[in-house]
């Protein structure tokens, strides 16, 4: 039997130190190590070695990380591309995955969570193929676990794969840990835990719409729930799926997600109809948000635009003639006039509130 392959990494970093020490640390593990300081020598090896994995800094000189990451998945398809920060922040995570990174890390994490990281890409590169045939002829449900615990994997572990093809990526132990890795994978489904992910109500829609901001088209189970009959409506108004409990064996969840798949909701009738009802406080809120502006000028609204649609500070720049320095600053004015701090914090506020 031919000695299996160890994956071939590519750190990318201008810090002689820091490629001296991460070189040390994987070559230990097994894995073989290429380095470059430069864009330039990192794109040349790349085109004459073939690399599994990247590390990337999230600045080289004065290039950009983000940029660079970009260039070689579109170059190389089937590179993961792991980004590292000394400075990691909300932004930066959803730019990572909008733009296809495998994951995105902060520099001082943990070195047994970079190489826990560096393992699941080598993994997933083993099998990419495979699992890529297998999709095409089955058409897989591709999905993610968001639970503390292994009670979704233990539930759906026997389902039959004749009917129904699951192609399980990971499990997650909060939406903050999907951010913070950066991970960047096609998914369909999200299955969540509500008994240990959800603290509240309040938590749970604010956790809901993180999901679909960083996956929009994704479609959400919420698993072992404990919500009354009204709010599991509101959950459904949301664009919620179904609601699955830890009763159900795997025949019935089987039946539940081919349901899911072909654009169904599981969930009881008295809750679909609780959902469809006129909700009066909702227009009346709606009506009201109507005519508030928030005192926004007719840039600032345009510039909040260009931003729910995820266009970054130098695309809008040039689409509205002005500096990107102007538009940070239009921003900076947006968040206080929306009373929020953070870039996600004004696209929720403007989605819920029809703002632009």
């Amino acid at each position: 039997m031919p000695k299996k392959k160890n994956a071939t990494i590519l750190i990318i970093d201008d810090d002689q130190g820091v490629l001296d020490s991460y070189r040390l640390l994987l070559e230990r593990e097994g894995w073989n190590i290429f380095s470059a300081s430069t864009s330039k020598k990192a794109l040349s090896t790349m085109r004459t070695f073939q690399i599994d994995i990247v590390l990337l800094d999230m600045r080289l000189g004065e290039e950009s990380g983000l940029d660079i990451g970009e260039i070689i998945i579109k170059r190389f398809p089937g590179v993961r591309v792991i980004l590292l920060t000394a400075y990691p922040t909300f932004e930066i995570a959803i730019e990572a995955t909008k733009r296809g990174f495998f994951y995105f890390l902060e520099k001082t994490s943990p070195t047994e969570i970079i190489l826990d990281k560096i393992r699941e890409a080598a993994r997933m590169g083993e099998t990419s193929g495979k699992k890529l045939s297998d999709r095409k002829q089955k058409n897989c449900l591709r999905f993610i676990t968001i639970c503390k615990h292994s009670l979704i994997t233990d539930q759906i572990r026997n389902i039959s794969d004749e009917n129904l093809c699951l192609d399980y990526s990971m499990n997650f132990k909060s939406v903050k840990e999907i951010v913070r890795t950066g991970f960047q994978k096609e998914t369909d489904l999200a299955m969540i835990c509500a008994s240990c992910i959800f603290t509240s109500l309040e938590n749970s829609m604010l956790s809901i719409k993180e999901i679909y901001t960083l996956f929009p088209f994704i479609k959400i189970i919420v698993m072992n729930e404990n919500f009354s009959d009204d709010e599991k409506a509101q959950f459904l108004k949301m664009g919620i799926k179904g609601f699955f409990n830890s009763e159900m064996n795997s025949s019935e969840i089987e039946k539940a997600l081919l349901v899911i798949r072909t654009g169904g909701i599981w969930a009881e009738r008295k809750i679909l109809n609780l959902a469809i009802e006129p909700d009066i406080t909702q227009i009346s809120r709606i009506l009201a948000n109507h005519d508030i502006s928030y005192d926004l000028s007719r840039r600032e609204k345009e510039i909040l635009k260009t931003m729910v649609l995820g266009i970054r500070n130098r695309d809008i720049a040039d689409r509205l003639y002005i500096s990107e320095k102007t538009v940070k600053t239009h921003i900076n004015r947006i968040f206080k006039k929306l009373g929020v701090d953070s870039r996600v914090k004004a696209i929720l506020k403007a989605k819920d509130e029809n703002l632009v």
